[in-house]
Parts: structure tokens; sequence; C-alpha cells
């Protein structure tokens, strides 16, 4: 950086300079954790695409699942007090009984979409 002798302050430089290596530290594509909404199915015996069926996750479950669906290695992990969350088999159980399960289910936020779909067609031109 070429701001040492401009009188911008110690303090402000290495500041900047700390916040500029953060930056440069940070994962090329780290995932918003709004990016999707989760939902358990409620109704077992509806058909899977009766949107009656599912019942949405709370805004901070959802994020948490969407945090955790994105780190490496994940399969499982402890949702709360009672239920497990398992990506591989896409369920969530009991942590008590894992006999008593139902199905989860991920939907990406419109806005996800879009930016996927436009990011597809920018490749496409190349």
């Amino acid at each position: 950086i070429f701001l040492a002798d401009s009188g911008f302050g110690k303090k402000k430089l290495l500041l900047l300079q700390l916040l500029l290596l953060c930056l440069l530290l940070l994962p090329a594509s780290t995932p918003t954790p709004a990016a999707a909404m989760w939902a358990w199915k409620k109704n077992l015996s509806m058909k899977d695409n009766r949107k009656a069926a599912w019942e949405m996750y709370g805004e901070e479950e959802s994020e948490r699942m969407e945090h955790m669906y994105h780190r490496d290695g994940v399969m499982e992990f402890q949702l709360n007090d009672t239920y497990t969350i398992d990506f591989e088999q896409m369920i969530q159980y009991r942590s008590d009984d894992p006999d008593r399960h139902r199905p989860i289910k991920r939907y990406e936020k419109e806005a996800d979409k879009k930016t996927k779909k436009n990011k597809k067609k920018t490749t496409k031109k190349k």
C-alpha cells in the first residue's frame, strides 16, 4: 500500500491493511447464508410435489442448515435438542430415536435461481 507517506495516519493505515488482508483470505465463493430455505415433510401421506405436505423451518434454522449444507464433509449435524439433520439421506430424525424420521427439502430462493441462470448464460457466450 502506498499510503504510508501521505499523512493517512499509522492506525488508519494499519486498519486498512488488516481489512485488505482479511478480504484476500476470504474464500472465492462464500455461499450466501440465506440462498435457500429448508422444509420438513409434515404430512407423509401426501405426495412430495404438494406444497401443503411441507412445513418451512424457521429463518434461523434454515440459515444454519444452509450454512452446514455448504461446509465440506458435513453429512450430519444436530439442529437442536430434538433433531439431527442428515444431508446424505435428506432427512431429519429424532436424536433419541433415529427410526423416527421425515424427509427434508431445500428450496432455492428466486434471486439465487436467477443469478445461477445469468451465470449459465454468461458462461455459454464465452
